[in-house]
């Protein structure tokens, strides 16, 4: 389910891999969660950060309608 984690969680699950360089595999493993959700919470991430970007929202937006969203 969406809401099973909390932000910090999955922003904490996230920065093992982007700052420390855990593996997705070993930091899933570690967190009892699966790969995907773990992959999911670092594209989520991407997007809010974009979003925080005036300039990159329109960007966004434009790519979501391309891709049908």
């Amino acid at each position: 389910s969406g809401g099973r984690y909390t932000l910090e969680f999955k922003i904490a699950a996230v920065k093992q891999i982007t700052q420390i360089g855990d593996s997705i595999p070993d930091v899933a493993r570690r967190l009892s969660i699966t790969n995907t959700s773990l992959y999911d919470y670092g594209q989520g991430m991407v997007i809010m950060h974009q979003l925080t970007k005036p300039h990159s929202l329109k960007r966004c937006a434009k790519t979501l309608d391309t891709q049908g969203v």
